[in-house]
């Protein structure tokens, strides 16, 4: 906005081009993290991030806050969403079929920590979201279901040492 207004005061019109998410204006305390994370990545790492449909944006932008992902960038209608060295995109757009079918799965190093986080701070209820606790599996995962606000599935699990 500062260089529109620079070229307007000029008399002349200012023509907006599509930028890039990675080329982004440091203003505020998360824009910071964001560009050290860039850095420290090498700026063009390769990356896989699937975009999640949202029913309601800002209800499923809180509902991964309190999850315990990171909000990278809120941009018109899309968010970035980080936890460890995994990410999304969230979109403000909805298609029930979209999210009904859409599964991930995330792996974290001690889900049962994740699963009392979920229990202490009551997120399904507050959310209205279907939870399986955890249970054993026999091919060497520990994993439990967690749909979110829009209906899309979770499968989040944590590697066991198989008995040899």
């Amino acid at each position: 906005t500062d260089e529109s207004s620079a070229v307007e005061a000029l008399g002349h019109a200012p023509r907006l081009v599509r930028g890039d998410l990675e080329n982004l204006k440091i203003t505020y305390q998360p824009d910071f993290a964001l560009a050290e994370r860039l850095l420290a990545s090498g700026g063009g790492a390769t990356e896989l991030r699937p975009l999640l449909p949202a029913r309601d944006f800002m209800l499923s932008q809180e509902f991964y806050t309190d999850l315990g992902f990171l909000r990278e960038f809120h941009r018109d209608r899309l968010a970035g969403f980080r936890l460890g060295t995994c990410a999304f995109l969230l979109q403000d757009f909805f298609d029930e079929g979209l999210a009904a079918n859409l599964k991930l799965h995330l792996t974290l190093p001690d889900l049962d920590a994740f699963w009392a986080k979920l229990a202490r701070e009551g997120l399904a209820e507050r959310y209205g979201v279907a939870v399986e606790p955890p249970q054993t599996r026999p091919w060497g995962l520990k994993d439990m279901t967690l749909t979110d606000p829009s209906g899309v599935c979770w499968r989040i699990a944590q590697r066991l040492e198989l008995p040899e």
